[in-house]
């Protein structure tokens, strides 16, 4: 069987393959090696470690975080697709619930669990969407007082207007 040559030189496009395949393993230097023979390029992972910790540290970082938002948006679509699998079946187990006891069947408690648990999940998955999408995963409700006494703490002085307010028709 053929085996790959150890070497100490790597090529740029080598380098920056192996350090992309990093960050897209979330620093896992094994799933990275792995993802890199599927590409058939051969770097070790204890290279791709010395890479990530030591000899490229800065360049892995900068990698890192060109890959992020790619893995980011990822992260956003799978949630959402878990979301919406969890909702399917727990719409499936209540219709199934909901058939056994209108005929009188008496083991339901496996599928309430079944619901129960699809419905965290897609709750859980429903919430990771909305983070990894950027978008608000909490609604958070503040008077106008409470703002400005929260400026004023920070230095902001407001200004005063004086006058009579007029209702215009």
């Amino acid at each position: 069987m053929d085996r790959p040559v150890v070497r100490n030189r790597y090529t740029e496009v080598e380098v920056n393959a192996g350090l992309t395949a990093l960050a897209l393993c979330s620093g896992n230097r094994y799933k990275a090696e792995e993802l890199l023979k599927e590409q058939g390029i051969f770097i070790k992972g204890s290279t791709l470690g010395m890479w990530k910790t030591k000899h490229k540290a800065e360049q892995y970082e900068q990698v890192r975080q060109e890959v992020a938002p790619i893995i980011k948006g990822q992260m956003a679509e799978m949630h959402l697709e878990l979301a919406k699998t969890a909702g399917e079946i727990e719409g499936e187990a209540w219709l199934r619930l909901q058939e056994r006891v209108r005929a009188d069947v008496v083991e339901t408690k496996d599928l309430h669990g079944i619901a129960r648990s699809a419905a965290i999940g897609g709750g859980i998955h429903s919430e990771k969407h909305l983070l990894y999408s950027n978008q608000p995963t909490k609604i958070i409700q503040r008077d106008a007082t409470e703002v400005l006494r929260d400026l004023e703490a920070m230095g902001y002085k407001p200004e005063l207007i004086e006058g009579t307010a007029v209702e215009v028709q």
